[in-house]
């Protein structure tokens, strides 16, 4: 369900039609609160911390993400053998905060252990998800050669398991 408000709320925000994709994500969010859908409310307060982000507003995603509790604590960013989907989305979403912000060496090392996570675990998508972030991670803090490896991991494993839409 989060991924047909996301992406219209993407293809909304590609034409420029900034508000609609916003209302989009507003109307998914009110769904899942009103459902008690918290992967869903995540997904979606996520998607709108990242077009915030995205819009050139850190400031505003940062207070987004304050008033919609959906930070985690600095001891539940780092995954464990607990760890569910909602943690990874929690940790992303602070992640790409801290990209925004220049504040890029905790963010390292978070993305690291959430991509070892995720490589034990066999879990392909979000192993890619933490290379690209770590890539962006890597080329915000200068290093680009650690950026060209984590991108190039990405697009190894999105190759052998033909998930494209990562990178589309």
């Amino acid at each position: 369900a989060s991924d047909v408000y996301k992406r219209q709320a993407r293809i909304r925000y590609c034409k420029n039609q900034i508000s609609e994709a916003f209302q989009i994500l507003d109307e998914g969010l009110s769904l899942a609160t009103e459902r008690n859908l918290e992967r869903l409310r995540l997904a979606l307060a996520g998607e709108y911390t990242r077009l915030l982000i995205h819009s050139r507003n850190p400031k505003q995603a940062l207070k987004y993400a304050q008033n919609t509790h959906i930070l985690p604590d600095q001891a539940q960013l780092m995954p464990s053998g607990k760890s569910t989907s909602v943690d990874e989305m929690r940790a992303i979403i602070w992640v790409r905060l801290e990209i925004s912000q220049d504040r890029t060496v905790e963010a390292i090392n978070i993305a690291k252990h959430w991509r070892r996570f995720c490589a034990s675990r066999g879990a392909i998508r979000s192993l890619i998800q933490w290379n690209l972030l770590l890539a962006q991670l890597h080329f915000v803090a200068g290093d680009n050669r650690a950026a060209q490896r984590a991108l190039r991991e990405a697009m190894t494993h999105a190759a052998a398991n033909k998930l494209i839409r990562s990178f589309i």
